[in-house]
């Protein structure tokens, strides 16, 4: 690993595949501290020691290499511990099934946090090689249980109020929906009952034009009279 090209280009293309842990702000700082650590002479004393595991036997190691009290390679080592965080083989199955012990019909809805809880309770549990009925309670599990569900009863609390603010401002919407399309029709029927009045308005207008003009065009009285008195 240490002084090979290969290994830095593979590190350069996994933190390219994993932009939320490497960001693009940050790849030029891991080039540089890529470049610094295949020439690092601690680094390749500690790859040259006998190893058993490469997550605590080297890259612990590294993580805790230091220049003038500060860390030597923060951006490579938040990268590589990341990759390490991605465990295969057995432990893939072991995950799977404790999934499936704790995911059942009626527990379908947990959240991921209460999920992550009780898989990391039951993890330490297996791994401690003790059960439900040989675990030893103590005084500071008593104490986190007394907070836990203190802390549940305050987020039942929130989320009500979360879910009652929620219909209030979908009553609220609601309610000026209602009211909006009100006002639609009230202006449209107000709109329609004007035009039949203008247009009751402008047929009597019409009639009584059509009776004058039928009257003016009638032969005048006076005229007739003056026709008799002259014969």
């Amino acid at each position: 690993m240490h002084g090979h090209s290969q290994a830095s280009t593979a590190f350069k293309f996994l933190a390219s595949k994993l932009p939320n842990v490497i960001t693009p702000e940050e790849e030029g700082q891991l080039n540089m501290e890529l470049n610094a650590f295949s020439v690092d002479r601690q680094v390749k004393d500690l790859s040259e020691a006998e190893q058993k595991k490469v997550d605590t036997d080297f890259w612990a190691k590294v993580f805790c290499l230091k220049t003038f009290s500060e860390q030597r390679y923060p951006t490579l080592s938040k990268l590589a511990q990341s990759l390490l965080s991605i465990f295969s083989g057995p432990l893939v199955e072991g995950t799977f099934n404790i999934m499936g012990d704790i995911i059942e019909e009626d527990r379908a809805k947990m959240c991921i946090e209460n999920y992550e809880a009780v898989a990391i309770v039951k993890t330490a549990m297996k791994s401690s090689n003790v059960n439900a009925s040989t675990l030893k309670v103590t005084n500071a599990m008593k104490m986190n249980c007394i907070k836990a569900y203190s802390n549940y009863q305050k987020f039942l609390k929130q989320t009500k109020v979360e879910i009652e603010d929620k219909k209030k401002i979908i009553l609220s919407e609601s309610i000026g929906k209602l009211k909006l399309e009100k006002a639609k029709r009230l202006a449209k029927l107000t709109r329609l009952k004007n035009r039949i009045v203008n247009k009751v308005a402008r047929q009597k207008e019409t009639r009584k034009r059509a009776a004058e003009e039928s009257i003016s065009k009638l032969p005048s009285t006076s005229n007739k009279w003056k026709r008799i008195k002259t014969i």
